[in-house]
């Protein structure tokens, strides 16, 4: 069986959040950027990025019983950043301050936001959990991000043409599946 390859509207979900790292990684103030969600297991890796794809949700693009299928995506892009001081006060500035020069960063890069159709919405979330004489702030930016997707039949078939004959004159017609004239 020969599966058909959607054709996404401006870029697919893996494109995007590729995009998205590859703009994460070149910022300064990270240790380290991974694409995929990490705990880190070390204190000299904060702080540090997480890009990864947190889902997908698709709704009909048009009338759904008309065509091919296709869909508007809203895909969840989301960023985790993790750092850490050596008091709780000291934890409030540096995670904010890294947060919102993600999003300027993200924001304002032309060429990440021609990725998609449009961003409906950038939610933050903060949380500090204590660990031994350290303190940690996590940082979780969702990007809500919008794009389309056709996916066209993959169609196996050995007709080529079809002939109808009209009747009562007897007009017939041949009609060429593969588009010869």
């Amino acid at each position: 069986m020969t599966v058909g390859a959607p054709t996404f509207y401006p870029a697919g979900p893996i494109e995007i959040r590729d995009g998205t790292f590859d703009r994460v990684k070149v910022m300064t103030g990270f240790a380290n950027v991974f694409k995929q969600r990490v705990l880190p297991t070390k204190d000299d890796q904060l702080p540090l990025a997480c890009v990864w794809h947190g889902g997908d949700r698709t709704e009909p693009w048009g009338d759904a019983n008309v065509g091919p299928p296709s869909f508007d995506h809203t895909l969840a892009i989301v960023v985790d950043i993790i750092t850490k001081a050596a008091s709780q006060n000291a934890l409030d500035a540096p995670i904010v301050d890294l947060v919102e020069r993600l999003r300027a960063t993200l924001l304002t890069d032309l060429t990440w936001v021609n990725l998609f159709e449009a961003c409906s919405r950038c939610d933050v979330a903060y949380t500090y959990p204590g660990e031994g004489n350290f303190f940690y702030a996590k940082g979780t930016v969702t990007f809500e991000l919008t794009f389309r997707s056709e996916w066209e039949p993959v169609i196996q078939t050995d007709l080529t043409e079809i002939t109808t004959i009209y009747p009562p004159a007897g007009l017939i017609q041949t009609i060429d599946l593969q588009g010869n004239p």
